[in-house]
């Protein structure tokens, strides 16, 4: 039996590369206000699996460049998904984020609301020593579709259903669209091709796919461990998840409850939550397809272990 690289096997063949964003993430999120040094130095010790700049600088390193622009690239992505993070947690009302206090359990609303701010305008400005208007153009167009994800999500949770097409753009958007970003950036560091880098991007946006739906199961059958928080918040918050949109579909749109035990039980039962994992494993595949004609080397068997290891969490 082959066994799943573990993320630390994957992330090897840019470690050193992790080891340097990491400590330029720190300094970026340096300041002289000692609140916001606070607030920084609790966000870099909260930081979770780096996954999407992991992404941008396994997508640069393919072509063999050795720049330092994948790694200011990858700070921008993480500033960005932060922030979205930080704002998440505040519209859920969440108490922990990756096992530990979210900002606004810790600080309260107002202190992350403005933290939340912060941490995007780190982003833009970390972007901007970049100094390139394709590459501004390829964040502010993320962080836009970002927002029209998550304000969907939103709306949709006075809604008692959700088609498949909606929900699948809905994910599109709310974080997939990060992760097609993170891997263009990676190809756009590196110089690559329009071509190549499109490729990337398809790469990126299936695995995203791939990763929310993978989610979105472990909302239902996973565990903190693996989580991170509690199990059922999706469920809790009224967020359309797929396995729950394909057993609302079994049962005619009446779902008889809303005990999350008999919620599960109920998807798993009726094949929901095997049907999701389907779906997902075809977006992985399409992410594999994508990676085709790259260059053969160890950082593009992390990205093709990276889709086994996202749907092995289930």
């Amino acid at each position: 039996m082959i066994q799943t690289p573990t993320l630390a096997d994957i992330y090897r063949p840019i470690e050193k590369d992790l080891a340097d964003f990491q400590s330029s993430l720190k300094s970026q999120l340096k300041s002289d206000d000692p609140l916001l040094q606070e607030l920084g130095d609790y966000i870099v010790e909260i930081a979770g699996k780096h996954l999407r700049p992991a992404l941008t600088i396994l997508t640069a390193r393919m072509s063999g460049e050795k720049t330092d622009l994948p790694i200011r690239m990858a700070i921008a992505i993480e500033l960005l998904h932060t922030a979205t993070l930080i704002h998440d947690d505040i519209v859920d009302g969440s108490k922990f984020r990756r096992s530990r206090e979210s900002l606004n359990q810790k600080w309260g609303t107002e202190i992350a609301l403005i933290g939340g701010d912060y941490i995007y305008a780190k982003a833009f400005s970390a972007l901007s020593e970049i100094a390139d208007p394709r590459a501004n153009q390829m964040f502010s167009l993320c962080a836009l579709k970002i927002c029209e994800g998550e304000m969907k999500q939103v709306e949709t949770r006075k809604t008692p259903f959700v088609s498949e097409e909606k929900y699948l753009s809905m994910i599109y958007k709310k974080t997939a669209v990060l992760f097609e970003t993170a891997c263009a950036a990676g190809g756009y560091a590196a110089g690559l091709s329009l071509p190549e880098i499109a490729k990337l991007a398809e790469y990126g946006k299936a695995f995203g796919m791939s990763y929310q739906i993978a989610d979105d199961c472990l909302d239902l059958v996973g565990t903190a461990e693996v989580l991170g928080k509690e199990n059922g918040s999706d469920f809790e918050k009224s967020d359309p998840t797929l396995p729950l949109i394909y057993l609302m579909g079994e049962l005619n749109g009446d779902f008889p409850s809303r005990d999350f035990a008999k919620a599960r039980d109920l998807a798993v039962e009726r094949g929901a939550v095997e049907r999701s994992l389907r779906l997902a494993k075809r977006y992985g595949a399409e992410a594999s397809a994508a990676l085709a004609a790259a260059p053969s080397g160890p950082c593009r068997k992390s990205l093709l272990d990276l889709v086994d290891f996202t749907l092995q969490r289930v």
